[in-house]
C-alpha cells in the first residue's frame, strides 16, 4: 500500500502513472470509484453512478487532518495521516452501509397468545445487521381481523427482539394496543408503527426480528399479521 494517496478532484481518468509512493482515487468513465498504483495497477472498487466532480473553491485549500488540496487540483493525503488499509477497508470508508430493511411477503401469520417472531408465508420482518454500528430502528405492522370474534377488548403487543448473541427483548421498543369487541369481523385493525429506538452493536451477525401476542386469542377465526405494511427497517447512523 503506498504511503500517500494522491485523489484528482475532477472526475475522470487521470493521465500516466502516479508518482512513486503515490497512488491516483478517481471516478472513470463508467462511474466507478478506480485506485491505481504507481507501478499502473488498477482496481476498481465499486459503482458510484450519480456522483459529480468536486470543485475546489480554491487550489491552494488547505484541508484538515494532514489533507492539502495541491495546485495542480489533487488531493494529497500525508504519509503521517495515514496508515496502511486493507481493500475491504478502504470500501468500507468510501461506501458505509446505509443500513438494512425486510419487508413481509407471502401469506398472513395468525397471532397467538404467546410471544413468537411474526412467521409469515415468503419472507418474515428480520434482519441481521452485519456490520457493527448505531442504528435507529423502525418497524410496521399491518394487523387484520380474519373472521374474528372477540368478546372483550384484549391487548396485542409488538417488539423487537434479538434472537441471537444473548437473545433479549430490546430496551423501549414495544407497544400495546387494545383490540375491538367485534364478532366474525374481517378487516383492518390497525396498522402499527413501533417506537423508533437506537440500537449500538458491536457484532457484525446482529439478527433482529419483530414478535407478536394476542394476550387471549378470538373465539372465532384470527387475529392476523399481514404481509403487506409489515416491515423492519435499520438505518444507520453517522453522527
Amino acid at each position: 500500500m503506498p504511503g500517500k494517496i494522491v485523489i484528482p478532484i475532477q472526475a475522470g481518468a487521470v493521465t500516466g502513472n502516479p508518482p512513486t509512493g503515490y497512488a491516483w482515487l478517481y471516478i472513470n468513465s463508467s462511474g466507478n470509484f478506480v485506485i491505481e498504483g504507481d507501478d499502473g495497477t488498477v482496481v476498481t472498487i465499486a459503482e458510484v453512478s450519480g456522483i459529480g466532480p468536486y470543485q475546489p473553491a480554491s487550489p491552494n485549500l488547505d484541508m484538515i487532518d494532514g489533507l492539502t488540496l495541491t495546485n495542480d487540483n489533487f488531493l494529497q493525503v500525508k504519509a503521517s495521516a495515514i496508515t496502511e488499509r486493507t481493500l475491504a477497508q478502504v470500501r468500507a470508508d468510501l461506501f458505509p452501509v446505509a443500513g438494512f430493511s425486510t419487508y413481509g411477503a407471502g401469506t398472513a401469520y395468525a397471532l397467538t397468545a404467546t410471544s413468537a417472531a411474526i412467521d409469515l408465508g415468503t419472507t418474515d420482518p428480520s434482519i441481521s445487521i452485519t456490520t457493527p454500528g448505531s442504528y435507529i430502528l423502525r418497524g410496521q405492522v399491518h394487523l387484520k381481523y380474519n373472521g374474528a370474534t372477540f368478546a372483550a377488548n384484549r391487548t396485542v403487543t409488538l417488539k423487537y427482539r434479538r434472537t441471537n448473541n444473548t437473545p433479549a427483548d430490546l430496551s423501549d421498543g414495544s407497544i400495546a394496543i387494545v383490540t375491538d369487541i367485534v364478532t366474525t369481523k374481517s378487516q383492518t385493525f390497525l396498522v402499527v408503527q413501533l417506537p423508533e429506538i437506537d440500537y449500538t452493536t458491536a457484532n457484525s451477525d446482529d439478527a433482529i426480528a419483530l414478535y407478536a401476542d394476542v394476550d387471549v386469542v378470538p373465539t372465532a377465526g384470527s387475529l392476523d399479521v399481514n404481509a403487506s405494511g409489515t416491515f423492519l427497517k435499520a438505518s444507520r447512523r453517522f453522527n
